[in-house]
């Protein structure tokens, strides 16, 4: 019987649902080690590819075709990216809030936004003639950019289940702007290899995975702008 296991899975999913997954996993299961790969969904795909994991829960999203022909993919929610900010940034009481006004300040979010669309579609082309980059952090330690948000007039891209009790208790305020063409709701979902049978342990995993995804980052759930 295998006693190993291994699964991947995003930075916006980690901050959600991993530590609770983890305790139950830890509570109820007779594995003896279970590994867990945080990275980016390019990462992921590859360690899915190299069997260095068994499956992984990300965006999926824009997909390759080159990709797609050898995964399995299960659709499990979907889940809205938004701008926020601290209270009294100077853009908090804005309406219609637009890209020029936006980028006027540095922009934070945990993943490329070549691979999340929802942090700021077309990112290098928002100005057709305006070629200046403006400044962006990348960085996957979810925790670290709310502190950032939190002390400095930054504007703070993320899924918005990512900072829930934030905009709830009042540290963050969800910004008035709309992104085009629906890229502000992804689809989250799980992923495996169509030539593999996944094992009991890892059903049993991918079960909890999917039960938790689904009620921690569902649209239903999401703070309003304000």
């Amino acid at each position: 019987m295998r006693i190993i296991f291994s699964l991947g899975i995003d930075t916006i999913l980690k901050h959600v649902i991993l530590g609770d997954l983890l305790t139950e996993i830890v509570s109820d299961s007779n594995l003896m080690q279970i590994q867990v790969k945080v990275e980016s969904r390019s990462t992921l795909m590859t360690l899915l590819q190299d069997a260095a994991i068994d499956f992984f829960v990300a965006d999926i999203n824009d997909f390759k075709t080159v990709d797609v022909k050898e995964i399995k993919i299960e659709e499990l929610c979907s889940a809205r990216g938004s701008i926020f900010v601290r209270p009294g940034h100077p853009l908090e009481h804005n309406s219609d809030i637009s890209s020029s006004e936006l980028f006027q300040f540095p922009i934070i979010t945990p993943s490329n936004v070549h691979e999340t669309r929802w942090e700021l579609p077309k990112w290098n082309s928002i100005e057709q003639y305006n070629n200046e980059r403006r400044q962006e952090v990348i960085c996957p330690d979810i925790n670290t950019l709310k502190q950032l948000a939190y002390e400095t007039d930054v504007v703070f891209a993320t899924a918005d289940a990512t900072v829930k009790e934030d905009v709830d208790e009042g540290r963050l305020r969800r910004l008035d702007y709309r992104i085009s063409n629906g890229n502000d709701i992804r689809s989250f979902g799980l992923v495996t290899l169509k030539k593999n049978t996944l094992s009991i342990h890892s059903q049993k995993i991918a079960g909890l995975i999917k039960e938790k995804v689904r009620t921690n980052l569902s649209v239903d759930r999401l703070p309003k702008a304000g």
